[in-house]
């Protein structure tokens, strides 16, 4: 109902209810003075009286109207306000994951560094630990040779190194000299072992197996393959 409505009803019952108390044609006239006083009173007090009832009727309508209207925008604010923080959690949640997505990319990608880096010192290190071992190699292996009859050094030298290899026809008559029976086992010794080494070395043997294998210096390896290409060149 509206307060229109209300305000007719009241106005309705009051018409009503003066029906009741006003006479008929001039009988009024007849009334004494304290009835009219009396009915004066009455009306009165009915008119106040559905007058307060109407207000409080309308006031009853207007709290129930603006509560109403009040939690409709309570509910549409709450909808609403749900609504968004569902959006921003949902984006906040996106960002999040694109945030350790890269996170993860760029860990893996300092891990995967940080292993090329050790690989690449390692090798560095095995590089130079050959490399300081390749000058002491040859001392420790002439000085490890079979020591059958005590001779100078040069010409062990002169000796040990030209026989690793087969001579050639000629190198054998410029050279022919019968050795002592110490330097001829050495001889035979050091050109097998330089035929081992050409053999290997034919087979792609790195020069570090090699000398691993034979138990002979880097050094005297890679000279016993740069005399033996050489001696190959000769021939040919």
């Amino acid at each position: 109902m509206t307060i229109i409505q209300i305000l007719l009803l009241i106005a309705g019952a009051v018409i009503f209810a003066l029906g009741f108390f006003i006479p008929e044609g001039n009988g009024h006239r007849q009334g004494t003075e304290g009835e009219q006083k009396e009915f004066s009173g009455k009306l009165k007090e009915m008119a106040d009286r559905e007058l307060k009832d109407a207000t409080r009727r309308v006031r009853d309508m207007i709290d129930e109207e603006v509560s109403v209207a009040r939690d409709s925008s309570e509910r549409s604010l709450e909808k609403i306000t749900n609504e968004k923080i569902m959006a921003i959690n949902e984006y906040g949640k996106t960002v999040t994951d694109e945030i350790e997505k890269n996170h993860k990319e760029v860990v893996f990608m300092y891990d995967m560094l940080n292993d090329k880096t050790t690989d690449i010192k390692n090798t560095i290190r095995k590089y130079e630990a050959i490399e300081k071992k390749t000058p002491k190699a040859a001392p420790n292996n002439a000085a490890a040779a079979p020591k059958s009859a005590p001779k100078p050094k040069e010409s062990s030298e002169a000796i040990h190194i030209p026989k690793l290899f087969a001579t050639t026809p000629t190198e054998a008559a410029a050279g022919e000299k019968t050795p002592a029976p110490g330097d001829k086992a050495a001889n035979t010794a050091a050109a097998g072992s330089g035929s081992e080494i050409i053999r290997l070395h034919r087979e792609n043997v790195s020069d570090v197996d090699i000398a691993k294998r034979l138990g002979i210096g880097v050094g005297e390896v890679r000279l016993a393959i740069s005399l033996g290409d050489a001696g190959g060149q000769d021939e040919s």
